[in-house]
Order: C-alpha cells, then structure tokens, then sequence
C-alpha cells in the first residue's frame, strides 16, 4: 500500500486491463505481470509479490473452476488507503488511519533489528570506528548509497542496497576499511531488516553520517 500511496499510483487500471471479459478475475501471471508494470514490484521481494498473489487466489466456479485471482477485491483493499468506497453515500469519510504510517518518510530511517549479546558489542565497536571516520574525514555516505540504489542492476527497493553494492561502497567507494570481516558482515546483519540480503542504507547513513 506505501507503493501505491507514495505514487499515486492507479493499479486497477493495469489489472482490468487483461480482464477482457470484467470478470474480476485474472491469472496468476497477469496479476504479476500487472504488479510489474504498475511499478509495484520494484519495491517488492519475489516472494512478497507471491505473498500479494496467493492471497486473493480463490476458485472460480464460472471460469471452469480454475484457481484465479480476485484482483477487485485486491484493488478495493489498495484503494482504501485514498478514501473509502460508496463515497457518494458518505462524502466526508476518510481513509484508514493506517495510511499515515506508509507515508511516513522517517521509517526507514531507523533500523530496529536486534542481534545476539556479542552481535551487539561488535556492532557498536564497529559503529564506532565508522561514525568517527566519517567525522574526521567529513565524509557523507548516503550520497553514495544514492548513486548505488539508481543503477540499473540494482533491486530499486527503497532505502536500499544489495550486499555486494554495501561492501562496494563501503570499501572501494569510500575506502572505509577500518573494519574487519567480522565486523563488516555484523553490521550489514544488522541493516538487513528484512532478512533477504538487502541493505536498509538510510538506517545506515542516518547512525554514522555527521552533521555538517
């Protein structure tokens, strides 16, 4: 919903567009492909995408009983996070309050993961040496993050990196190489909040970043 929300983006209109016949049907294909072209995906992992799909998945009886998705009842849940339906019989209803929280531009700011005790202590010792780098050396690295996050092979989550794209900027573009490969690998444990090998690096900048 924060995809579509922060967007605008109108994902009926490209998931009706395959149901030639408005059964409020489609396949599981069309519902991905539809996802993809709406730029939804992007910002997705595969198996949040399949997450999406398997969960309006239900049988068609008048569609020779197939498995198919109910994208209706997908785009009325998406669509409540812009106002509600039958808005002509309730012209001052508002949206979810829900949809505050997927507008919020700090929520990625801050990474809440928790680690083991002595995953911590490597944590902070590394923490440590990086804030303190990037304070003598006036360095700022989000704008490096940034640069990483726009190139075309990466994941084009937000707020986010690859692994490799992390240690790429880490040690090559910032010749941040205080840290040992212990230390390194904690730290990107630490930024994977997802727990799918994806950098969060704005909680990442926003803990080592100096004010300038």
């Amino acid at each position: 919903m924060g995809v579509v929300l922060r967007n605008r983006i109108r994902v009926e209109a490209f998931l009706s567009n395959v149901d030639k016949l408005r059964t409020g049907y489609i396949t599981k294909t069309q519902m991905s492909s539809g996802l993809s072209m709406a730029g939804i995906s992007r910002e997705l992992s595969s198996a949040e995408v399949d997450l999406i799909v398997n969960n309006f998945l239900e049988t068609c009886s008048n569609v020779s009983s197939l498995q198919l998705v109910n994208y209706r009842k997908f785009t009325d849940q998406i669509n409540s996070v812009f106002t509600g339906k039958n808005l002509e019989k309730d012209p001052l209803s508002k949206p979810e309050e829900k949809a505050k929280s997927l507008i919020d531009k700090t929520r990625f700011q801050v990474c809440k993961k928790e680690l083991t005790a002595e995953q911590e202590e490597i944590y902070e010792r590394a923490i440590e040496k990086l804030s303190r780098k990037c304070y003598t050396k006036r360095i700022l690295v989000k704008p490096f993050f940034d640069d990483a996050a726009k190139n075309q092979n990466s994941s084009l989550r937000v707020g986010h990196v690859t692994v490799q794209q992390f240690k790429q900027v880490i040690i090559t573009n910032l010749g941040l190489n205080e840290l040992s490969t212990e230390e390194l690998d904690v730290v990107i444990e630490k930024f994977d909040d997802y727990n799918d090998k994806m950098v969060n690096y704005l909680a990442f900048s926003n803990t080592v970043d100096p004010d300038m």
